[in-house]
């Protein structure tokens, strides 16, 4: 993806990869975690071995930057829902999205996800007082 983008005075990939790592760590620990709850006497909810690592391979960084970079480029034209929100000054879905991971990572895990967090903090700040 050819991006002019700064943040933080970083580049566009340099970012992405650190929010990227950040939900690929906590969607990993949530797999993990599903699976290891099962128990020999669980009952039949538990994960497949197989499936858990046909998920968590999907949710590996290379894999996570490879899709999240085509939709990039498929939708480069577009104009997303959460600029559409910004730029009428409505409430965006930053905080489904990426404070999920942030919040999951924290109050689940005690995972520190300060890369999702600022992210939804700047975008956040984007929003009018009174809807917050």
């Amino acid at each position: 993806v050819d991006c002019q983008f700064r943040y933080l005075g970083r580049s566009l990939d340099y970012v992405m990869n650190h929010i990227l790592e950040e939900v690929s760590a906590v969607a990993m620990i949530d797999i993990e975690s599903q699976f290891f709850e099962c128990t020999p006497k669980s009952s039949g909810n538990c994960t497949d071995i197989t499936l858990m690592k046909s998920a968590s391979q999907q949710l590996s960084l290379p894999i996570l930057k490879y899709f999240v970079t085509d939709v990039m480029s498929k939708t480069a034209d577009n104009v997303s829902s959460m600029l559409q929100d910004v730029r009428s000054e409505r409430v965006t879905e930053v905080r489904l999205l990426n404070g999920y991971v942030v919040d999951s990572g924290f109050n689940k895990y005690n995972v520190e996800c300060p890369w999702n967090k600022h992210l939804c903090e700047a975008v956040e700040a984007l929003h009018p007082l009174s809807e917050m």
